[in-house]
Parts: structure tokens; sequence; C-alpha cells
């Protein structure tokens, strides 16, 4: 991966909507090649997934972190837990990890007994093994490019963040669907989302329009592999 692969991660890792002809434009380079350098970032499987950032407090749902401290376990146990809690739609995020904790876990809840019961799945699952646990709740968070990629100075505003708020959105049955479709694709274009809806392309591209002035979309990012950027998470 060299100098111009990073600087395409960059921008994309900004907003991973941007035409190839505005990416193209901003790395001085031609569209065909943009296309054909994203294509083998994929093929590398450099990049995991395009994500559209979905602010979930505004749709009732608070994100709350997990943190466990583990005994007599090993990596196989491990990778069987993770793969048994990945499949709960509410668990968004867990993660292996090394030093005070040995697995962290992101639970989106809609109450505090929906809280409850995924902790009670998850002691099911670990039996006896957790010997220490940490939660708390997501109140707000940031967003920021990943500078390090092209070796710039950190800018001080996030390109994306989010904020608990009291204030309920409730989304029809076509927004809704138009997020779930960009949680799984954060790249798919206003014409496949169309055709996959049974709509027009400027219909889909008027509700998305809305859902950002709403902020529940607030940007988007990539899922890269760190460890193939030379990176550690």
């Amino acid at each position: 991966m060299d100098r111009k692969d990073k600087e395409i991660l960059y921008y994309l890792d900004k907003d991973v909507r941007i035409s190839y002809t505005k990416l193209a434009k901003i790395t001085k380079t031609s569209q065909e090649t943009v296309r054909y350098r994203i294509n083998n970032l994929i093929k590398d499987e450099i990049i995991k997934k395009f994500i559209v950032i979905i602010n979930v407090t505004k749709l009732g749902v608070i994100p709350y972190q997990l943190l466990l401290k583990l005994q007599n376990t090993d990596e196989n146990i491990k990778e069987k837990a993770i793969n048994s809690l990945k499949e709960d739609h509410r668990i968004a995020w867990i993660a292996n990890t090394e030093g005070n904790y040995d697995l962290a876990i992101i639970i989106a809840a809609k109450s505090p007994s929906d809280l409850q019961e995924v902790i009670k799945k998850v002691y099911k699952i670990l039996s006896k093994k957790i010997i220490k646990k940490t939660i708390s709740v997501h109140i707000s968070g940031q967003f920021f490019p990943r500078d390090y990629l092209i070796n710039k100075r950190r800018d001080k505003a996030a390109f994306a963040s989010y904020l608990a708020e009291n204030k309920i959105i409730k989304l029809d049955k076509v927004e809704s669907q138009i997020c779930t479709i960009l949680a799984k694709d954060g790249k798919a274009s206003f014409v496949d989302i169309a055709s996959k809806m049974n709509m027009s392309a400027d219909a889909i591209a008027k509700r998305f329009k809305k859902l950002k002035e709403e902020g529940i979309i607030t940007g988007s990012l990539l899922i890269l592999n760190q460890e193939k950027i030379g990176q550690l998470y």
C-alpha cells in the first residue's frame, strides 16, 4: 500500500459516499485509477466495510459499554464466546482485548431491562469465567479522521458525532429500510437502494437528506484491517 492508497483511504474514510469524480479531483488522479485502487483495497481485505454512522440515541437506543476480565480462558474460548454473542442484534460491537480486560462489548439497548437481558446472556455463555466487569453508558461520542494515514496534524473538529437526547424520532417504514440497507453497505447508491425498495432514486435521495438534517445519519467511516495498514487499535 503506497501513499496514494493511504490518501484515498483518508478521504474515503471521511465520506464513504464521496463520488469517484470528487475523490479523483482531491487526490489528483483519474476516476479510473481511484476505482481500481479502491477495488484492490477491498480485494486485499484492507477495506473490510463501508459504514454509515447512525445516531441510534435519537431512535431511543442507548449504547452501553461492557468490559470483562476473564479467568481460565484461552483464545479459542474467547472466539467461541464472540461468535455466540455477535448473533444478538443488540450487540453492536465486540473486541478481543489485552490488558486490564479481555473482552469489550458495545450493547445497543432500548431499556434497562433490555440491557439486563443481554448481560444475562453474556453471563450464561461465559459462565464462571468472569471475575471483573465494568459497565458504562455512552452519553456522547466523536469520530475523528485518520490523520495518521497521511501524516496530517490532527484537526480539532470531529467529522461526525452523536449526543444522547431525550427527544426520540420515530422512523417510518421507508426511513427504517434505508437505514438498514446503509448500515450493511454505507456506499450503496440511491439507485441500488431504490431498486430494492421499488422507489425512485430521487425519492431515496430526499429521504436520505431528511435523515441527515434530523441528525440521524451523522457521517460515515471505513472499517479497516488495522494490522494490514500497520496500526494497532
